[in-house]
């Protein structure tokens, strides 16, 4: 795997979290639609149309997008573990968090995660900027294919 389609793969951490919690929240969607129009609190027919005619949900299909939402919440955990592991294959401890710092993120002191641009690794880190680019390109040559 190149240098490039490394970098790629890392990029999309970020977005595997992001996509992960709107599928929750999709999800939660379905359920409470579900449970509100089939206890007959919502009023009148769900999706209806101008015409007045209404599409009910049924409860297989709502069963059927729920596990479509599974497995795709399920195929991305398995790539986010995919990138962790690989990241944690990296011998090299200074690698490793130029790597997590970049792409995965650091919890801060009020419990948020943080990603870092190479100037603040720097300064986070006590390295030139160079010298982090240099630590970054290394870390991507010994990063093992995921």
């Amino acid at each position: 795997m190149t240098i490039e389609r490394k970098k790629k793969k890392l990029a999309t951490y970020r977005q595997i979290n992001e996509r992960i919690e709107n599928l929750r929240r999709e999800k939660e969607k379905w359920y409470f639609d579900n449970w509100y129009h089939g206890t007959g609190l919502g009023s009148g027919p769900r999706n209806a149309s101008a015409d007045g005619k209404g599409v009910e949900l049924t409860a297989e299909k709502a069963e059927k997008i729920s596990k479509q939402i599974d497995r795709e919440i399920e195929r991305l955990y398995e790539l986010r573990i995919k990138i962790e592991q690989a990241i944690n294959a990296l011998e090299d401890p200074t690698e490793q968090r130029v790597i997590r710092m970049l792409y995965v993120g650091e919890i801060n002191v009020y419990g948020n995660k943080e990603w870092y641009d190479v100037d603040n690794i720097a300064y986070k880190l006590g390295y030139s900027e160079r010298h982090i680019y240099r630590i970054w390109k290394s870390a991507l040559q010994h990063l093992p294919d995921f």
